[in-house]
């Protein structure tokens, strides 16, 4: 079942930084509109392993805004490229609640495609993805919102995520300083 975003941030399930004024903006129906805040370049030179005992993660490149005399302030996605995108939301979710992460329809429509996995409960970490960019450049505005967080009732296994991506507020799940939050 899927639980109104009103109730989410009644129960404190999500937070975010001063640079969302306007929450009603991002309210929907049955979700909540998350923004791109920041975007680094997935850089596919580098190597990336899993296995059950460890992970590699590919290098990230961070990306600055641009200017550009027709959209503005915004940054130039390259076509075939992916990139991490981080919002401006937190989310903290309790036993029995998870979430996942919807594209808005434009950027769909586009060739611009999200994904991201599964948020179990017990997640505590910021709404963040991947951008997989197709059919052409893309440019985007720093701040738009670019997809919808939905969060729904689960019957857990009665474990609570206890991963690698936790990590504190206003920190990024790569940032080596920052403790895994449990």
């Amino acid at each position: 079942m899927i639980i109104s975003p009103k109730a989410a941030i009644d129960q404190g399930w999500l937070s975010w930084t001063d640079q969302i004024t306007d929450l009603n903006k991002y309210l929907q129906p049955n979700a909540l509109d998350f923004d791109c805040a920041t975007i680094a370049l997935l850089d596919d030179r580098s190597d990336a392993m899993l296995s059950e005992s460890g992970k590699k993660m590919r290098r990230l490149v961070q990306q600055n805004p641009i200017s550009h005399d027709e959209y503005g302030t915004v940054w130039h996605l390259r076509n075939g490229c992916c990139y991490d995108f981080s919002s401006n939301f937190h989310v903290k979710l309790p036993a029995g609640v998870a979430a996942d992460l919807i594209i808005r329809s434009t950027l769909n429509r586009s060739g611009v495609f999200l994904t991201s996995g599964l948020y179990d409960s017990g997640f505590n970490g910021g709404v963040c993805g991947m951008l997989r960019i197709s059919g052409g450049d893309f440019y985007l505005a720093p701040n738009t919102r670019i997809g919808q967080i939905k969060f729904v009732r689960s019957e857990d296994s009665g474990q609570l995520y206890a991963g690698g991506y936790n990590h504190a507020e206003g920190t990024h799940w790569t940032d080596p300083t920052t403790d895994t939050v449990k």
